[in-house]
């Protein structure tokens, strides 16, 4: 403190949202400007970096992927003295991590009517599948309908929104195997006398379904 001087005053309510994303940019606190302040000092949750208005009343944050809640607090400060801090409790809300609840990820060649699912309850509901399939029904909704045209491994993809208003930079993505039809394989004669009953024929050991 030096004397004969005026300390800073304390610091107002810090404005800003509550609330925000893990991965959020470009976002705005504020504290009304301080008087005898000639610069601001911020302190902000682990994973919170100021990209702009250091040491000012207004400063622009982005928020890591890894970002934590926590508090962002501001002071004036001089060459007199520090004033009182003022303090904005901050949640900083986690990315939703999209799943397939429903949706076999092996089929033939020529399936259709396939169903995938995620999560029911989110909004922005963004599906996409690889060159190899086509969306029939269902998009923007949690559940779609595909059928897969190309053998190989092709991949369904799904993003949204949370409850909590938060969506991932991309969206997540599976792979789907697309198998060609089995060609079965009889082994046995080809030849055979008439009256000749003990002919036996095989193909592929291991199947379901046969039908001769």
């Amino acid at each position: 403190f030096t004397t004969g001087c005026t300390p800073p005053a304390a610091a107002g309510a810090v404005t800003g949202p509550a609330s925000v994303c893990q991965g959020s940019a470009a976002v705005v606190f504020g504290v009304p400007a301080i008087a005898n302040a000639t610069s601001y000092v911020w302190t902000l949750p682990v994973g919170a970096t100021v990209v702009s208005g250091s040491g000012t009343n207004s400063i622009t944050v982005d928020f890591a992927e890894t970002a934590v809640s926590g508090d962002i607090s501001v002071y004036g400060t001089s060459d007199c003295s520090n004033g009182a801090a003022s303090t904005l409790a901050l949640t900083v809300n986690p990315l939703p991590s999209p799943t397939l609840t429903v949706g076999p990820l092996g089929v033939c060649v020529g399936s259709t009517g396939v169903v995938y699912s995620t999560t029911a309850g989110m909004t922005a509901y963004s599906w996409s599948v690889s060159a190899g399939g086509t969306i029939t029904a269902g998009a923007g909704t949690n559940s779609v309908t595909v059928n897969w045209n190309t053998v190989g491994n092709q991949t369904i993809s799904v993003n949204y929104t949370s409850t909590l208003g938060c969506t991932p930079a991309s969206p997540t993505q599976f792979t789907v195997n697309v198998v060609p039809f089995p060609v079965p394989v009889i082994s046995g004669s080809a030849n055979a006398c008439q009256g000749f009953a003990t002919n036996v024929y095989t193909t592929d050991a291991g199947m379901t379904g046969y039908s001769w």
